[in-house]
């Protein structure tokens, strides 16, 4: 998961990945070596601003002109949309809990107590779109990005399966993560 987050914050840079790398351990070097507080910089330089917070919190990025949050495995909470403030992308994984319940379901008849457990279990932890979509709405976030989707949309009636409520949600734009999907941070207009 690690490498995941990594990959993904040098994508939202536009870094290479040693770059980035070699930065972070930098950083968390310092940062574990002074002792800071929990919710401090993981991650500072001129041209961008790193926070991780505690399990289930997202990792926030801001650059000088733009900004992107990452969240992952973690329900909708009242002070998510609060770190997610005015960004300009938000990546959030996301799971459509009627879908995974319904494999849940089929798993059991089928005697598959194991998947039909891990089912049931993982939408304890995750957000559903709709939840996403609302939190971004609260936020003001311009783009919002579902990834580590589940369970994996394959063709245009699982998509709308998967989105639907999404709309009535969030006025902005929501994209479906694919594997090696890119994302540019636009520089903002300076006033």
């Amino acid at each position: 998961m690690k490498k995941v987050v990594q990959f993904l914050l040098c994508a939202i840079l536009g870094i290479s990945l040693t770059s980035c790398q070699s930065l972070v351990e930098s950083q968390i070097r310092k940062r574990l070596t002074n002792s800071q507080k929990r919710q401090d910089a993981l991650l500072s330089s001129e041209n961008m601003h790193v926070i991780l917070l505690g399990t289930g919190g997202p990792l926030s990025n801001e650059t000088r002109d733009s900004s992107g949050v990452i969240s992952g495995d973690t329900v909708k909470t009242e002070t998510l949309p609060k770190f997610a403030k005015d960004a300009d992308l938000f990546l959030c994984e996301s799971l459509q809990k009627e879908m995974v319940m319904m494999i849940s379901r089929v798993a059991g008849e089928l005697n598959n107590p194991r998947l039909s457990r891990q089912m049931l279990d993982v939408t304890d932890y995750h957000m559903s779109p709709v939840d996403a979509a609302q939190v971004v709405q609260e936020a003001g976030v311009k783009k919002l990005v579902l990834v580590h989707v589940v369970p994996p949309v394959e063709n245009f009636i699982m998509r709308w399966m998967y989105l639907e409520g999404t709309d009535d949600a969030f006025d902005g734009e929501i994209v479906l993560g694919q594997d090696r999907a890119s994302f540019e941070l636009p520089p903002k207009s300076r006033p």
